[in-house]
């Protein structure tokens, strides 16, 4: 009985580890997918970059039929919605590509609130002015990569905007930068 016991333990250990490493690899390829860089690099918008210490910042306005091509087809809802309004992505990258979740914010200490501010009320900290209007960001989407990649990204929306003389402004809370302006 103990020799039985012991085999099926060890079955138990060794297909628990190879299911594991499935899972992990195939949460990571889909990281890569899911979240490509250079599908921005291919879709026509106005952008803009900064470097600010050790962070940088790039900014990119994107069309509403062109928000499917840097998805890669894997929207949930169907990106013709976005038509009537303005998209942008900011990605953020750290200068040593650790994940900005465990950056030490000096107003974010734990990281529960870190989560909350990146997931929900980051939207709050962005505005966009475009001829005599200014514009508050109406959603974002934090899209975690729990740091399988060098940066992280935001799916911003507002309201459609007149295409002329836009300025995407950001008060940045969580690394202290202040307000950052970037022409688009």
């Amino acid at each position: 009985m103990r020799y039985f016991t012991c085999i099926l333990f060890s079955l138990c250990v060794s297909c628990s580890d190879t299911k594991t490493n499935t899972v992990n690899n195939a949460v990571s390829n889909s990281n890569i997918l899911s979240f490509e860089k250079s599908g921005l690099n291919s879709i026509e918008g106005a952008q803009s970059e900064k470097k600010i210490n050790d962070i940088a910042y790039s900014i990119k306005m994107i069309a509403g039929e062109d928000i499917e091509k840097v998805y890669k087809g894997k929207l949930e809802a169907n990106s013709m919605e976005y038509t009537n309004f303005t998209c942008f992505i900011m990605d953020i990258q750290l200068e040593d590509n650790s994940d900005i979740v465990n950056y030490p914010s000096p107003y974010f200490k734990t990281l529960n609130d870190k989560i909350q501010y990146l997931s929900f009320s980051i939207k709050d900290f962005i505005k966009v002015k475009s001829g005599t209007g200014e514009y508050n960001c109406i959603n974002s989407t934090y899209e975690r990569s729990y740091g399988q990649l060098p940066y992280s990204r935001f799916f911003l929306v507002f309201e459609k905007l007149p295409s002329s003389n836009i300025t995407f402004t950001f008060n940045d809370m969580y690394f202290n930068n202040g307000i950052i302006n970037f022409k688009i």
